[in-house]
């Protein structure tokens, strides 16, 4: 498991966060409840978009790594709402050598990631964190106030160097 801080421009990473947060405002206005969780609290976007060469860029110049991203989201976790311990070993996602999370902010309680193995990580803003999903058991804690905004990357085809 990696994290880096400061990865990129907080303007870039703001355009996404309103982004994000526009749409679950939206879906709230339309009578969300916790039952919606998925997908209305998600923007499925393209893994072309420029903020993926951005990320992927900085992970293979920082892990002399060769990555491909094959899915890229924007995800709300509201309120409420948190992932208990899982792996992406099934469906497309398993597909997948590793996930990461970019943190769009840091202004909630808990949320924090973390992992069977008893890892915790405090989300803050353009924190990135990436990791072997299909094999290490990992979830999100509760989110207790305010709303957490994250970008998610699945990479495929890893090659280090």
């Amino acid at each position: 498991m990696y994290v880096f801080d400061g990865v990129l421009d907080p303007d870039l990473l703001q355009k996404f966060k309103i982004k994000i947060e526009d749409h679950f405002m939206q879906m709230v206005s339309k009578n969300y409840n916790k039952s919606d969780f998925y997908p209305t609290r998600n923007i499925m976007m393209n893994s072309d978009d420029l903020v993926v060469k951005l990320t992927k860029d900085f992970l293979e110049s920082k892990l002399k790594i060769k990555l491909n991203c094959y899915q890229f989201e924007l995800q709300t976790w509201p309120v409420e709402i948190f992932s208990s311990l899982h792996k992406h070993d099934t469906g497309i996602r398993s597909r997948g050598d590793y996930n990461s999370i970019l943190y769009l902010n840091d202004n909630f309680d808990g949320g924090e990631f973390y992992t069977e193995n008893g890892i915790t990580i405090k989300p803050k803003t353009n924190r990135l964190i990436l990791f072997d999903g299909k094999n290490i058991n990992h979830g999100v804690k509760t989110v207790r106030k305010n709303h957490r905004y994250t970008m998610i990357f699945w990479w495929e085809n890893t090659q280090f160097y």
